[in-house]
């Protein structure tokens, strides 16, 4: 499901934003057992911080309401490629396995 799609299905009052954040955040804590237990390649580890570190950006603006969030649409962008770069790893390493 595309981005467009997965918005659409959130109700109006949910920030996207923001629901992208806590979701990820609470992902990335599980980071280091995945990688203890080896289930990610070096590649997805990487894109997967510079994930974290691209929403670090976005959220260190003090203004954090949904106008600023629209001003940083370039990090988003950016955010998206990698997660997807990350994605697309994970389902590389499922079907050669």
């Amino acid at each position: 499901m595309n981005y467009d799609q997965q918005k659409a299905m959130l109700p109006n009052f949910v920030v996207v934003q923001d629901e992208v954040i806590a979701d990820f955040d609470d992902s990335f804590l599980l980071l280091p057992e995945l990688i203890e237990k080896r289930y990610l390649n070096n590649s997805c580890i990487a894109n997967i911080i510079r994930c974290h570190n691209l929403i670090g950006l976005v959220t260190r603006n003090p203004d954090k309401d949904a106008k600023s969030y629209e001003k940083n649409e370039n990090l988003w962008k950016k955010i998206r490629f990698f997660a997807k770069d990350a994605l697309d790893e994970l389902i590389k390493e499922e079907e050669a396995s």
